[in-house]
């Protein structure tokens, strides 16, 4: 464990300077509230750069080039400027007391300096009652030679991340102007501003009030993200009601893992609590680091499909719904997207910007990388069973649905000499396979597709066109499907037994990801897998794979894979957990709780917090460990119940793998 951390069952606190001055402890000490996010730093001190600063709203995202867009990084509310003893606060400042500690249970982060002689007590809180308030307490003694200023920055930048893992993105750009700051005779601030080409525009406001009560100087602020009036608000009453609002959502989403050390359950609430801070409020989806940082242009991936919406199917329909509808609202995009590809139907991009366009620019993962459509089908038909749908939303799901099979179709390659549909120029979730013919995870989840676009025509929500219901039919039978008798099991792609067999234990010595170590042009040629791809077939579609063809996939695919992406630890757990490997699922699903906590991967305090993988850690308590069915096979499906109570589960020593569940 990291010394730097300490657990608690309600929260973490850092002791020392560290906490105040790593990028890791920004991102690891972020509030949110899914309508906006701030990444916990206090500017003057810490020392980050402009594009370090900030914060984030949902929704938000402006062109930095034509086509092209980044999630904004927006005005900082808070910029404090701290003074004692004649000495300004700063990053060189000698500090006599460091510590910050993060309540899940009220949302409520209190930061504790002293310096100059004086000791400084912050209370910061993104209110869950109203998602456009934010506030701050500071408290210190009232002497004559302590200061407190806080107001606006608005000198924020964006620093947009290119598409190759492997650069190091260095330039920044603003994508905000025209920033005015302004005070009425109320005292209330105002700071007014849009982004750079007037896609959007805010006005903040900030309510300052300052008293001194028993020998204490006290300083509380308010702000508005949407330029509500603040004369009259108060911020006990405001941190209380959020506390309250945080409070009813751990009555319904809360997960008791009795007998477990605190640290375990401080992390699995710090996963709960963080999809709780980044769930959103619209019609939108959540970017691969939600609300936390601006990586990979704040975009909506198939993580959020395949790993965050069975999440929110199990603890909040409402979130669900908006996940969901995200995709259903943006098929017209997916279309204009396929015919861009000179194929038919609707492709939905790998990288969504909030208008459904494509924001990757690489050709290899951008084109080729093409599974994205098929997982929001299966995405939308857990969704369409999970819960009593309106016949015109279900419709639209069929709509999604069948455009989406037509793509398939004008995109897989019929051969005549041997009457078989092949997909090539591909590249599967394991992605270190390079661009391949056949991954068999995508021919599969294609064929998937296709047989709900023909189930959505059975029930007479929609209507196929002439002769289309026997070309789906036709291909349903005729896909290629790869298969090892050598290995007796389902087999990645055509050409996985060509690439050289190397020894990952040589290969690998660290948690350090291969691409940092070795080329794509290498990787692409070695028998080593980035994260879960036969494997994670096997987890969504289990009816493909006898009981025997499971285990042979384990043994092989698991030995090979790097894990270098979050995703792999939890999708592991979670595997493991189904083949009744007890001891596997519980190290890998250790790893996965704890990957921003313990800083695993070495870049949350670059990235952000990781939010996909988080929603997968929680499928692997919620559908592995306990049980709920993952299965995405289109018949024999049940609707899922939400918990409408706390789940609390019996802990027992996980070497055995056993928990029993019980709701309270």
């Amino acid at each position: 464990m990291n010394s730097k951390v300490k657990y608690d069952p309600w929260g973490i606190t850092v002791d020392d300077r560290s906490c105040v001055s790593d990028k890791w402890a920004s991102a690891l000490f972020f509030l949110g509230n899914g309508h906006a996010g701030i990444r916990n730093n206090l500017p003057l001190f810490s020392g980050l750069d402009r594009s370090e600063r900030g914060m984030f709203m949902e929704g938000v995202f402006e062109y930095i080039r034509p086509g092209i867009t980044d999630m904004v990084n927006l005005p900082e509310p808070f910029d404090l400027k701290l003074s004692a003893g004649g000495a300004v606060l700063t990053s060189s400042s000698q500090l006599s007391l460091c510590s910050r500690t993060l309540d899940f249970r009220k949302g409520i982060l209190t930061t504790v300096l002293a310096f100059g002689g004086h000791e400084f007590r912050i209370e910061q809180f993104v209110s869950h009652h109203d998602r456009n308030i934010a506030g701050i307490r500071i408290s210190t003694d009232a002497s004559p030679d302590v200061g407190i200023e806080d107001s606006f920055s608005s000198d924020v930048a964006n620093m947009p991340v290119s598409d190759d893992q492997k650069t190091r993105s260095e330039e920044v750009i603003t994508l905000i102007k025209d920033a005015v700051t302004s005070c009425d005779e109320n005292g209330i601030m105002s700071l007014s501003f849009s982004t750079v080409c007037g896609t959007h525009s805010f006005t903040f406001t900030k309510k300052n009030h300052d008293y001194i009560c028993d020998g204490t100087l006290i300083h509380e602020s308010l702000v508005s993200f949407c330029g509500r009036d603040l004369s009259s608000s108060d911020y006990e009453e405001e941190r209380n009601r959020s506390a309250d609002a945080l409070s009813s959502l751990w009555q319904r989403r809360d997960i008791i893992l009795e007998g477990a050390s605190d640290s375990l359950q401080c992390a699995l609430r710090f996963n709960i609590f963080q999809l709780m801070q980044n769930a959103p409020s619209c019609d939108i989806s959540i970017g691969a680091r939600g609300l936390t940082h601006g990586r990979y242009k704040g975009c909506y991936f198939w993580d959020t499909d395949v790993f965050l919406l069975p999440y929110y199917l199990l603890s909040d329909r409402r979130v669900a719904e908006h996940l969901a509808r995200y995709r259903i609202k943006n098929l017209d995009a997916a279309k204009k997207i396929s015919e861009s590809l000179n194929t038919g139907g609707a492709r939905y991009p790998w990288m969504a910007s909030l208008d459904g366009s494509e924001q990757c620019e690489s050709w290899d993962t951008g084109k080729c990388e093409m599974h994205i459509s098929a997982d929001v089908a299966w995405a939308l038909s857990r969704y369409e069973a999970s819960f009593e749908l309106s016949g015109d939303e279900r419709r639209a799901i069929a709509e999604v649905y069948v455009q989406t099979a037509r793509f398939w179709l004008s995109r897989f390659t019929y051969s005549r000499e041997r009457d078989c549909y092949d997909l090539i120029f591909v590249k599967g979730p394991d992605e270190y396979c390079g661009v391949t013919s056949n991954n068999a995870y995508t021919n599969h989840m294609a064929i998937l597709n296709v047989r709900l676009a023909l189930r959505a025509c059975d029930e007479g929500l929609i209507t196929l066109e002439d002769g289309e219901k026997k070309r789906f039919n036709d291909f349903i039978l005729k896909v290629k499907r790869p298969y090892s008798d050598r290995l007796g099991t389902i087999l990645e792609d055509d050409n996985y037994l060509n690439l050289e067999d190397v020894d990952l234990g040589v290969l690998k010595e660290s948690d350090q990801p291969l691409y940092w170590i070795y080329d794509y042009d290498t990787l692409q040629r070695l028998r080593v897998l980035k994260q879960p791809d036969v494997l994670l077939l096997y987890l969504m579609q289990p009816s493909l794979f006898t009981s025997q063809e499971a285990e042979r996939a384990w043994d092989e695919y698991e030995a090979r894979c790097a894990h270098d992406s979050t995703l792999s630890w939890p999708l592991h757990a979670l595997i493991a957990y189904k083949l009744g490997k007890g001891k596997e699922a519980w190290q890998y699903l250790q790893k996965s709780l704890f990957l921003d906590l313990e800083n695993l991967m070495q870049n949350t305090h670059s990235e952000g917090l990781h939010i996909g993988a988080m929603g997968a850690s929680l499928e692997a308590v919620l559908y592995g460990m306990l049980g709920h069915a993952f299965s995405s096979d289109e018949k024999n499906d049940s609707p899922v119940q939400l918990p409408e109570c706390v789940l609390h589960v019996s802990y027992c020593f996980l070497e055995k793998g056993k928990f029993r569940c019980r709701r309270v």
